[in-house]
């Protein structure tokens, strides 16, 4: 999969870069891990807080690409996301249950940060459409939200209708979820 570099502005005139995750930005990774709040945290669980956790991530044959977002002039990082290419095992099998003709060979999925004081500034949205557009110049059509979003996150699941996305189910994992889904192109 192919990342560039990209500039961003939010609503409110704060500007930075949208970059592809490198190992020199584990600490700044894990800085910004930290410091979510409480609630920020209990909602973004793709892999431990940790630098081992971050890197898990970026190794072996199906390793995830990163994407973060900083802030400029300080660089400090605001916002991540990170995309896998087909379905992790656990969302593979409940999307088969579906009936939404969603096929894993064609399927991405993606998992989305960003900072608490960052959001509802349109930083979330831009980052959306860089891993969106590196998602489909890597063939993929179809993407799905890591782990699905918890059913209490009103303010996630509104936002990612707005980008398109569509419910494919609810399941219970430490609490009630939704699994969502895009189509990025038609067929």
């Amino acid at each position: 999969m192919k990342q560039t570099d990209h500039q961003f502005a939010t609503n409110d005139g704060r500007r930075g870069r949208l970059l592809a995750y490198g190992p020199s930005f584990s600490g700044a990774l894990l800085t910004y891990l930290l410091s979510l709040s409480t609630e920020s945290r209990s909602r973004f669980g793709p892999h431990p807080f940790t630098e081992e956790g971050i890197e898990a991530n970026f190794a072996g044959p199906d390793a995830a690409l990163g994407f973060v977002a900083c802030e400029e002039p300080s660089g400090a990082v605001v916002g991540y996301a990170l995309l896998k290419p087909g379905l992790l095992d656990a969302d593979a099998l409940r999307y088969a249950g579906y009936s939404n003709g969603i096929l894993p060979e064609e399927t991405c999925t993606f998992a989305p940060s960003v900072a608490d004081n960052w959001q509802g500034s349109g930083l979330a949205r831009q980052l959306f459409e860089v891993v969106k557009q590196t998602a489909l110049d890597s063939g993929f059509r179809t993407m799905v939200l890591w782990g699905g979003t918890q059913a209490t996150n009103a303010r996630a699941i509104a936002f990612y209708r707005r980008l398109g996305f569509h419910e494919a189910g609810r399941f219970e994992h430490n609490g009630s979820n939704l699994d969502m889904w895009i189509e990025l192109w038609d067929r």
